[in-house]
């Protein structure tokens, strides 16, 4: 792990010189920092004689030689600003290659990257640094003592007078999800591999690298992710700085809140050391509700954690011994000492009970192995780590990979994880390996998103799913309806979601365009009912086994009838919103007349969703953990917009205001492909696609990037699919 205050890089100087134009570099990169020019790696001698793979300040990913103009220069459109996991970078180089776009490659989980701001192509043979006898660095760029990256690069390979492709350094597993594989040829004079860069040693030739300063080595890495403090999740204007990869905490003014990249539903630990100087409510950590899917000031805002009291979503213990949540306060120190400087806080919770266990320096308030003596025993089901920090505080964290001395080394019962005390029997660290296997490891088997040409599309979209399905089309390129196709009604009846219109027949677009597919099933949690009105209070059974979280209906026979919706984060059941109008949620009580259960949906006397004798359509969505997200969230009207923790890398998101008018905006991974995802549909607009960048489609979640819808402080619904759970997701 590089930490880039502590100027931590790796070097080496090749005694002889290999191919300066043949040659592929690979390596893993987890991100610390964001939004600073941070360098990977490079090789030359000055800043008109070098070679450098680096991050911009815009978190783009930069590939050149410069040697007073440009040799090859390559700017990526895609920006790189998800610390949340671990990404594979390859870089091919054959400049020997007789097609100009083919002697640079560029490929990032596998993909190779083909859309960028700037692209200038090598001449032909045109040479690198690389491989010469000039100094290579990772961590820093080589013209100068500057720019150090922040974050954790693995697996480093330097292939000499070879140009691999990426599937030589990884693979896509049995569920569809890029994983590292080992190169095993040695072959070529300056040919590494460096697994460990914390060591500098070279498993294949003996070119072993000159370590300075660090980096550390850890446990974290692209086949077990271990939690971090996540630079996209802050209060909103608050100052929090984060450094040696996400692990340290520290604020010099004023106060402000930090949540960590894991939301947790099964029994965890971790440790914090606090590194501030005085005792006074200056710092707190525990862990907040991840059901409230945002935090800030425009959001929850609310207390600071002090010994009277905190925040009603957090869950935390004051530099004064005293546990808060809420108005609830209790003062531990007739158990506890005070947290103060350079004492190690302990956290172990047990969410699926609702209990919370604080410690210090090895003493517990209660007993966390026996499940007594908890200091909380009101926690949600899943939580994520937390800090609140006031002006002058710091501190450093351990959540298996510390950044702080340990004397004794404790790993959890399931050999994961390095702690200074030993976790209570049960308790593990949170890390990926540690993380539930979800039921769907392979979302695409249940829902993803095609695009094609609009003569193509709608076959493509039904080659994906035997059985029943719902098929979802929109012309990208024209003010086109959108077509939703189910196999209930048949695969040629349409209903528009942005028009009142009856049922009708399909029509190819006529310009590109995309299809979202769900397949239906209680293990994806979508169901397809159909039904007539009979305009009396009544129920209609479904087959989803749980509870709906969203219902969405259409009358089929009425052109004047409106989409008839209803969200569980809407006021109540009494509330409904139309899918193809832009006006806020309604109160009328005779919609949905009873709350969904796990075998029915209540219909009321309106016919918003029961006119007599007409036929329906209504398409129910549930939560599943790790592939499919019903929720709301709290923008923040600002372009560091709010971060909504899924629990997945999403394929998809709807999102709608209920606060006021608004668009029904649709965003997927696949029209634009890399962040930021900026092609808006909407599904009550026949509009075609518009760009600007409004979302990051994250490994664990989304985060607006826009100040204004849907991003403004008001309350938003959403519903969310997965193109990987977070087990398995990748950074973008």
């Amino acid at each position: 792990m590089f930490d880039s205050g502590s100027s931590e890089y790796i070097t080496r100087t090749p005694s002889s010189a290999g191919s300066l134009t043949t040659l592929t570099i690979s390596f893993w990169v987890k991100r610390g920092a964001l939004g600073s020019t941070q360098y990977l790696v490079g090789a030359g001698t000055g800043s008109t004689a070098e070679s450098v793979i680096f991050f911009n300040s815009s978190d783009q990913l930069v590939v050149y030689k410069y040697t007073g103009s440009y040799t090859y220069h390559y700017v990526t459109n895609a920006v790189f600003r998800d610390p949340g996991a671990h990404m594979h970078i390859v870089v091919t180089f054959d400049t020997t290659n007789g097609t100009a776009g083919d002697r640079v490659k560029i490929t990032v989980n596998g993909e190779l990257i083909t859309s960028f701001t700037t692209e200038t192509d090598p001449a032909d043979s045109a040479t690198t640094y690389y491989n010469s006898t000039d100094p290579h660095y990772v961590g820093r760029r080589p013209a100068a003592a500057e720019s150090y990256f922040d974050g954790y690069v693995s697996d480093l390979y330097i292939i000499d007078g070879t140009a691999l492709a990426a599937t030589n350094f990884g693979e896509l597993d049995t569920n569809g999800h890029w994983v590292a594989k080992s190169y095993e040829t040695a072959t070529g004079t300056n040919t590494c591999h460096i697994a460990d860069l914390s060591t500098g040693v070279d498993s294949l030739n003996s070119n072993d690298w000159t370590v300075t300063s660090g980096p550390a080595s850890v446990e974290d890495s692209p086949t077990n992710n271990f939690c971090t403090l996540l630079p996209t999740w802050q209060d909103v204007g608050a100052a929090i700085t984060l450094s040696e990869g996400n692990l340290r905490s520290s604020l010099s003014s004023s106060t402000g809140r930090q949540l960590a990249s894991f939301a947790c539903d099964n029994k965890f630990y971790f440790e914090v050391k606090n590194l501030t100087a005085s005792v006074g409510n200056n710092i707190a950590a525990g862990v907040w509700d991840a059901t409230q899917a945002t935090i800030g000031t425009s959001a929850y805002g609310g207390s600071p954690a002090t010994s009277s009291g905190a925040n009603a979503q957090e869950w935390v213990l004051t530099d004064r011994a005293t546990a808060c949540n809420d108005s609830t306060y209790t003062d531990l120190s007739g158990t506890l000492t005070d947290w103060g400087q350079n004492d190690i806080l302990m956290v172990a919770g047990d969410p699926a009970n609702g209990n919370l266990w604080f410690g210090v320096n090895g003493t517990w308030s209660g007993d966390p192995a026996a499940g007594t003596g908890a200091a909380f025993t009101n926690l949600p089901s899943l939580i994520i780590p937390i800090v609140f920090h006031s002006g002058g505080s710091d501190a450093q964290w351990d959540f298996g990979c510390p950044q702080f001395s340990i004397t004794s080394g404790n790993a959890d019962g399931n050999g994961y994880g390095n702690f200074e005390y030993a976790p209570p029997s049960g308790f593990l660290a949170p890390c990926s390996a540690n993380l539930d296997t979800p039921t769907i490891a392979d979302p695409s088997d249940y829902f993803d998103v095609v695009i094609d040409t609009g003569a193509n599309i709608k076959t493509t979209a039904e080659a994906l799913f035997t059985g029943n399905y719902l098929e979802w089309i929109k012309d990208r390129d024209n003010s086109n309806n959108h077509q939703l196709i189910d196999t209930v009604r048949g695969t040629s009846a349409v209903l528009q979601s942005n028009t009142t219109a009856a049922e009708t027949t399909y029509s190819a677009p006529s310009g590109n365009s995309v299809g979202w597919v769900w397949k239906e099933g209680a293990t994806p949690g979508f169901d397809i009912v159909s039904y007539t009105g009979n305009a009396t209070n009544r129920t209609i059974n479904h087959n989803l086994g749980v509870t709906p979280e969203l219902i969405i209906t259409k009358n089929r026979d009425d052109g004047a009838k409106n989409w008839g919706s209803w969200h569980k984060d809407l006021t109540s059941i009494s509330y409904y919103m139309f899918l193809n109008t832009t006006g806020s949620e309604s109160s009328n009580s005779t919609v949905w007349n009873t709350a969904p259960t796990s075998s029915v949906f209540g219909l009321g006397t309106s016919d918003i969703a029961n006119a007599n004798t007409n036929d329906y359509i209504a398409y129910l969505f549930a939560s599943v953990d790790g592939f499919c997200k019903v929720g709301s969230y709290e923008g923040n009207g600002s372009a560091d917009g709010s971060f909504i923790w899924c629990g997945f890398r999403p394929a998809y998101v709807l999102c709608k205001s209920v606060d006021s008018t608004s668009g029904w905006h649709i965003y997927d991974y696949k029209r634009e492909g890399y962040n930021v995802d900026n092609d808006r549909l909407e599904a009550d607009n026949s509009a075609a696609e518009g760009t600007g960048d409004e979302i990051d489609f994250l490994s664990n979640g989304f985060k607006l990037r826009i100040a204004t819808d849907p991003n403004v402080s008001e309350t938003y619904i959403y519903l969310a699919m997965a193109e990987a759970p977070f087990k398995y997701a990748n950074a973008r």
